[in-house]
């Protein structure tokens, strides 16, 4: 599924509506949550009271970013996860970016 949403450059932005909570098999869910954002470039919200904030902070997130392109030079078509690290020598900012890609082997490489 994060390969799809990768491919149709789709950011999750999950919110949890439970608020706090102390249930063991919540914290379960807020982590596949917050796997699945970072996967994908976005963010998770969850273990707050206050949901219309955690939306909006949402919303906001999404609102500005820049698009970067990556073409290895050792491209293959063999399935298997590359990752991607990116740095920034500019204080104050943060990124937040998919950390790799997984080379299909279901298409020819780009040229």
């Amino acid at each position: 599924m994060i390969s799809d949403l990768n491919s149709a450059n789709v950011n999750l932005y999950p919110v949890d509506a439970r608020g706090l909570s102390s249930d063991p098999r919540a914290h379960i869910n807020i982590a596949v949550m917050r796997q699945f954002a970072e996967d994908s470039g976005g963010r998770a919200y969850a273990n707050k009271n206050d949901l219309a904030a955690s939306i909006r902070a949402a919303l906001d997130d999404s609102r500005i970013g820049y698009v970067l392109t990556y073409s290895p030079s050792d491209y293959g078509n063999d399935g298997t996860r590359h990752n991607i690290k990116i740095r920034t020598s500019r204080r104050g900012i943060s990124l937040r970016y998919r950390p790799g890609y997984t080379a299909s082997s279901a298409y020819p490489p780009p040229r």
